[in-house]
């Protein structure tokens, strides 16, 4: 299950407890408007699902307009991240290559502004 549906009055009883006890994790796409959200957020579905292991399937700085908000976006989220021992995946979308605004590696697999910050959180 992709989806948490928090706040969509259309998911209320979709998602139940008994569900989410038989599949074992819970994925979830986020891209909030306001990135300062993102550890809101977490924090909420923490306290609804405190024991479930959880998986970042899908976010990105799509909110970003310049380079450095890309790049301090993506260093907010995965402080978030990092920071909940119970997310054992993150899925950065999309990587690239490509042009959209929250993209990390252009056409020809250069490097753009906050490739290295989301690879520092993986690699030493």
């Amino acid at each position: 299950f992709i989806t948490w549906g928090n706040n969509n009055p259309d998911w209320d009883g979709i998602l139940t407890d008994s569900a989410i006890a038989r599949m074992g994790v819970l994925a979830i796409d986020h891209y909030p408007q306001d990135i300062a959200s993102m550890s809101g957020d977490l924090v909420e579905l923490r306290e609804k699902y405190p024991t479930v292991p959880l998986v970042i399937s899908e976010w990105a700085a799509i909110h970003a307009n310049t380079d450095q908000e890309r790049i301090d976006r993506i260093q907010t989220a995965m402080e978030a991240f990092s920071a909940d021992p119970g997310i054992f995946a993150v899925n950065y979308w999309s990587f690239g290559p490509g042009t959209g605004k929250e993209m990390l590696l252009n056409k020809d697999f250069t490097e753009r502004p906050g490739f290295d910050t989301l690879k520092s959180f993986f690699l030493p």
